[in-house]
């Protein structure tokens, strides 16, 4: 059974631009990672941080080597997500998101103000990068 060529051609076309919007799509999305990954992703400006009287420390953690980064309750905490492609990093209980890529270090910087474990996720991996745990 043969086909008419002018199907064949229209399908051949669709599939050509498919994969050219795919293409594009992704240069778009890895160039929008390059220029906006020096950013840094922090909660709104907060009162200096002092815990009973004493001025807070700043924590500062790599994930997913470090897997769990700890701080109390004021301290400042400045994290670096890394991952192995491009993606974006999640802290969604404190509403924070940073591209992620090989040589493009995702960072938050935020004072804890709640005890609690944060976790953070890689969302086009699905998987966890590790989690921030703060106590009093």
């Amino acid at each position: 059974m043969r086909q008419n060529p002018c199907r064949m051609r229209s399908r051949r076309l669709l599939l050509v631009l498919a994969v050219l919007a795919l293409t594009l799509g992704v240069a778009g999305a890895l160039r929008r990672d390059r220029t906006t990954a020096t950013e840094t992703t922090a909660l709104p400006a907060a009162p200096p941080a002092q815990v009973g009287g004493a001025e807070a420390n700043v924590v500062t953690g790599t994930l997913p080597a470090d897997r769990i980064v700890r701080a109390r309750v004021g301290d400042t905490v400045r994290l670096s997500v890394t991952s192995d492609s491009p993606d974006i990093a999640n802290m969604p209980e404190l509403g924070l998101s940073s591209p992620v890529g090989p040589q493009i270090p995702g960072t938050f910087e935020f004072t804890a103000y709640a005890v609690g474990r944060f976790p953070v996720t890689l969302s086009l991996a699905a998987r966890a990068a590790g989690e921030v745990d703060v106590s009093r």
